[in-house]
This record gives C-alpha cells, sequence and structure tokens, in this order.
C-alpha cells in the first residue's frame, strides 16, 4: 500500500512539474530606471529592461513594461500588472535601476525621486512589498528578479532616527512569504551590484545568454548565470536566491523528442539487455559456488556469458574417480602357411643294359610319360593363407581293406596289416600313375577306397623276377603272365629310396629285373 502510495505522490509531483514549465498563463511586469534626476544617472537598466522584455515575449509571457518611468508612472504600471494577473499560472517581475533598503525593507526608487526625510519614502518610492503583494494574490508561481542593488546616494540624507536602525548598503534579505516563491538578486543581500561597462549590467547579461536554452531548469539555470557574473566581476559580485517552488520551471520547455522507430526500440532495448547482463556476469563471475552460477543462468542463460557460467559450473562439479579398466588379453595370432605343391619327383636316368642278339628281345617299354605335380582342384582352389588342420589317424579297417584292393590291381602295397607306411604309399603312388588320376593326398580314405573297388582290371604291370645268373651272362628278361591277360607295361615311377634296389647287383628299372 506503501508503494502505490510513493507512486501517486510522484505522478501528482511530475504533474506539478508540468503545469510549471508549460503555464497556460504567464504574465512578466519589466521596469528599467537609468534617467535618474536627483541621483547618479545610470547607463545600462533601460537597455536591460528592453532586451528583458524582448526575451520573454518570445518565450510566450505578456510582457507590462516601463522605462525611466518617475512616481506615478511607477504606481500606474504595477496597477496595470495587478490588473493582468488575475487567472494567471505565473507571474514575473524584472527589476533594474536604484533601490534602497530601511529598517530591512526594500524600497523601488523612480527617476524623479527625492528622499529629503523618512516620511518621503511612502510618497517618493514605491515598496517592493506592494508589488509582491499583487503576485501572490493571483499566481500560483512568483518569479522576483533584482538587478538593483546600485551604490547610489538615495538613503544618505535618511539619517537614523528614533525607531530606524538605520541604512544598510544594498538590498535586504527577502524570505518567500509562501510556496510557489522564487527570488533572485544580482548579488548577495547587504551587497552592491555592478552596472557593468556594456549594454547590459552582468547579471542582465549572464540572464540574457540562458534564459531561452530549451529544457533548462530554473535552478540550473541560476547556477551558471551565478557562475558567470563571479567570474565577469572579478569574484566581487555573487549572485543570491532563494526558492520555494514544489516542482520544475522551464523558461523554455525541452525540445519534444521524436517517437523512436520499432528498430531504434529493439536496438536500444538490445543494448539496455546487453549492459544488464555485462553488470550481472561482473558481479558473479569470480565466485566459487555453483548455485551463484545456476541462479545466473535462469536470469542471462541466453546471454554471451551463459556459456561461460555453464563452464564454470563444469569446473567447479566434482568428478568421479574413473573405474579401472581390464588388462586386454594378447591377441591371438594365428599363422597361416600355405602348403608347399606336391611334386612328384624325378627317378634317375639310367641306361639301360644292351639286349644279346643270340636271345630274344625284350618287350619294348612303352614311351615314358611325363610326370606332373599331382595338384587337385581343391588344393588350386585353396587361398594363399589358411589354417592346415593335421590329418586324424586312419581307421585300420579302412586302411586294410584299401591295401588289398591295392595289391588286387598288382601295385604291391605290401600285407595288408592296417599300417600306412612309405609301402603303401608307394603303392598307391604307383596306381595314380597308371591308373592316370590325380590324388588329393597319399593318405586312405573312404572315397579312395570306393575308387579302388570300382577299380576291375589290374592297373599296376606285373614283374617276375628272373633265375639267378652269373655277373657276366646277361639274358634278356621275359614277362610272366598270370592267369588274366597282362596290361600294357608302361613306365612306373622309381623310388629314390633303397627299399626298391634287390640283393646282389641287380635292380629294377621299368617294371624290369637288369643284374650286372
Amino acid at each position: 500500500m506503501l508503494a502505490v502510495r510513493t507512486i501517486v505522490a510522484a505522478a501528482l509531483m511530475l504533474a506539478g512539474a508540468t503545469i510549471s514549465a508549460h503555464a497556460e498563463k504567464r504574465v512578466a511586469l519589466v521596469i528599467g530606471n537609468s534617467a535618474y534626476k536627483n541621483a547618479t544617472p545610470l547607463k545600462n537598466p533601460a537597455n536591460d529592461a528592453e532586451d528583458i522584455t524582448k526575451a520573454l515575449r518570445n518565450l510566450g509571457f505578456e510582457v507590462i513594461s516601463g522605462s525611466d518611468l518617475n512616481s506615478e508612472g511607477m504606481r500606474l504600471t504595477v496597477k496595470e500588472f495587478s490588473d493582468k494577473l488575475v487567472g494567471a499560472d505565473v507571474a514575473l517581475f524584472y527589476y533594474a535601476g536604484h533601490a534602497v533598503q530601511v529598517d530591512g525593507q526594500n524600497y523601488l526608487a523612480p527617476v524623479d525621486t527625492d528622499l529629503a526625510k523618512r516620511a518621503d519614502l511612502d510618497f517618493e518610492t514605491v515598496s517592493l512589498d506592494l508589488v509582491r503583494r499583487q503576485m501572490e494574490r493571483e499566481a500560483q508561481i512568483q518569479l522576483i528578479f533584482l538587478d538593483s542593488c546600485r551604490n547610489n546616494p538615495l538613503g544618505r540624507s535618511l539619517g537614523p532616527n528614533g525607531r530606524s536602525q538605520g541604512n544598510g548598503t544594498g538590498l535586504a534579505r527577502l524570505e518567500t512569504a509562501a510556496e510557489g516563491t522564487f527570488i533572485a538578486f544580482a548579488t548577495q543581500p547587504d551587497n552592491i551590484a555592478l552596472d557593468g561597462e556594456g549594454r547590459n549590467s552582468p547579471f542582465t547579461t549572464a540572464m540574457l545568454k540562458h534564459i531561452d536554452k530549451p529544457g533548462l531548469e530554473l535552478s540550473e539555470l541560476m547556477t551558471q548565470v551565478r557562475r558567470e557574473v563571479y567570474d565577469a566581476t572579478g569574484k566581487q559580485q555573487l549572485p543570491w536566491t532563494n526558492s520555494s517552488l514544489l516542482g520544475s520551471f522551464f523558461f523554455k520547455a525541452a525540445e519534444p523528442v521524436p517517437e523512436p522507430t520499432p528498430e531504434e526500440k529493439a536496438r536500444a532495448e538490445k543494448l539496455a539487455k546487453l549492459a544488464l547482463d555485462a553488470q550481472a556476469w561482473d558481479a558473479v563471475k569470480d565466485s566459487k559456488d555453483i548455485a551463484v552460477f545456476e541462479a545466473f543462468l535462469k536470469d542471462h542463460g541466453d546471454s554471451t556469458y551463459g556459456d561461460l557460467a555453464r563452464f564454470n559450473i563444469d569446473k567447479l562439479t566434482p568428478k568421479p574417480e574413473p573405474a579401472p579398466q581390464p588388462v586386454p588379453a594378447p591377441p591371438v595370432v594365428v599363422v597361416e602357411e600355405k602348403p608347399a605343391p606336391v611334386v612328384a619327383e624325378t627317378p634317375p636316368v639310367v641306361a639301360a643294359a644292351p639286349t644279346p642278339v643270340d636271345q630274344t628281345p625284350a618287350v619294348s617299354p612303352a614311351p615314358a610319360v611325363e610326370e606332373k605335380p599331382i595338384v587337385t582342384a581343391a588344393l588350386a582352389e585353396q587361398p594363399a593363407a589358411q589354417v592346415v588342420e593335421t590329418p586324424q589317424e586312419p581307421d585300420k579297417k579302412m586302411t586294410r581293406e584299401i591295401q588289398a584292393e591295392l595289391d588286387r590291381l598288382g601295385c604291391e602295397p605290401g600285407r595288408a596289416d592296417g599300417i600306412w607306411g612309405a609301402k603303401s604309399r608307394d603303392a598307391l603312388s604307383d596306381y595314380a600313375t597308371h591308373a592316370k588320376v590325380d590324388l588329393a593326398s597319399l593318405e586312405p580314405s573312404a572315397t579312395l577306397l570306393d575308387d579302388l573297388k570300382a577299380a576291375r582290371d589290374r592297373v599296376c604291370p606285373a614283374v617276375v623276377d628272373p633265375p639267378a645268373a652269373s655277373p657276366k651272362a646277361k639274358q634278356s628278361i621275359k614277362p610272366t603272365t598270370t592267369k588274366k591277360a597282362a596290361a600294357p607295361v608302361t613306365k612306373r615311377k622309381v623310388a629314390t629310396t633303397r627299399k626298391n634296389v634287390q640283393s646282389g647287383s641287380c635292380f629294377r628299372f621299368n617294371g624290369q629285373l637288369i643284374c650286372d
């Protein structure tokens, strides 16, 4: 409730200030007396009155003015001013000329003033209180400017009497009798104002310089006047004021400010927010409290300082200890080896013994068959790098059956004992040579057994050992026939091992037994 009353009071004060600055009716009385007959003439008051009158009329005042007025002329002018004050909002009185103070009262001197005794004051001068009473009776605001504290001899003849406290220098201090009054003297009370060397007095010169400045409030105007008069008079004259105004008064209102465009309003609001954000950030940026930055983000999180606040929150937040990471096991490296191709061994070339003329020539051997490495399709398509599985131990029953089939086909695998050895492999190699088949390996398998069983005729050629002979005797070897027709003799693979060499000085080559 108190806040509401405060706002209402402020609004009323602002309204009062507005009335003071833009009064509907302004009335002024301006008098300047220079041509005194019984006192020292003054150079500037008539000029001061003329220039002030012009300035006030330009500021909207209705001005009643007079220069070098005698006693009757001054009273008539004051009466005209009183008549014009009816319904006025602002009343202004400006006087330049001689004046005296007696017993604390101020009297304005017409140009024909002749003071021989104290009683002459009521008839020869115009009391300042008379003018004030007219202004206070009608106007809400009364403004009095007195540039009249000149040093003059009018008061010298008014010596002290039984009831007088004597004559003072300059004018007596004036107190504001009611609210809304402003009084300005060209110098402080009981001091003398200078007439000046130019067209106007120092006080009026400063007044004319600032009175029509837009938006210059009366108190500020008099501050500038006071400073300039004090400097212009070598610090001899200091204007004095007394005020009971309730609001601000402007001789000339401030120039109207154009309404800002929407773009200007938006720009101004943005600048104001940036300034507010910067001020708020300066207040919290050095804090070590997370809650302070969180509160900042609520009001200024969308500003350029929002990211800085989040960074500080993250920096001040305790971080959990990282969990220990398990040590990874070393990778398993599989070395892939490409199997070497199976290449048939080339038998050594041995010259055959010449056949005796007187004996029947032996059967001519079949043309030699060019042996090629045994490479199966499975091996040919095998990748370059591949894990080769170790073959399992063959089944003994199956091994015996394979050995029996090789023996049936005449390939001499030895005894069918289920043990797959070198002799069995040689027999299988002979089978492959004479049957002209390619084998993936020389190991027993179910597929191999099926292929051997499918062969009906003898494959490997039969070999008959001849009777023993002397080393010098050489006889031809006759082939021995079996119950079945002998297969054509072909070149057999001769093993490079010593197991094919017979005892004594004989050896077998291409199915023939050759002896020294």
